[in-house]
């Protein structure tokens, strides 16, 4: 399993949100699960990720 937070550079939530799905990961002791930021800088990127706003987490290409 890997999660991302998927943002744009303008949003003001994305280190807060990957900071409390590692708290949260962290505390079911799954610390070992990767949490990986994706910066989405273009529309095609936006369209191909399934991106719908930011911060978006997805988790094995869902959408949490």
């Amino acid at each position: 399993m890997k999660i991302q937070v998927l943002h744009i550079e303008d949003c003001p939530n994305w280190q807060e949100a990957g900071d409390r799905v590692r708290l949260v990961l962290d505390s079911i002791g799954r610390g070992d699960v990767p949490v990986e930021f994706v910066l989405i800088r273009t529309e095609a990127e936006a369209v191909s990720s399934g991106f719908a706003g930011s911060p978006i987490l997805p988790r094995n290409s869902r959408r949490l």
